[in-house]
């Protein structure tokens, strides 16, 4: 039996190249516990979107990384 995997998309972003994208979501496992995945996505107009790479942030990283990219925002 497949594992149907439940996700929100927080947000999306475009690239300089209209068939490339960013995607944040928070991903719901099996187990009740959820984490923040970034997602690089290609569209093909065979498939359309599909995950190039996936990076999985865990709930303690979290914190971390929203203080960097706070920082980065600030420069």
């Amino acid at each position: 039996m497949a594992v149907v995997r439940q996700e929100t998309i927080v947000n999306v972003f475009p690239s300089s190249d209209e068939n490339r994208r960013l995607v944040i979501a928070v991903e719901q496992l099996p187990n009740s516990s959820s984490r923040l995945v970034l997602r690089q996505e290609t569209f093909s107009s065979d498939v359309g979107w599909f995950v190039q790479s996936q990076v999985a942030i865990e709930p303690d990283q979290v914190p971390a990384l929203k203080m960097s990219l706070g920082r980065a925002g600030a420069t």
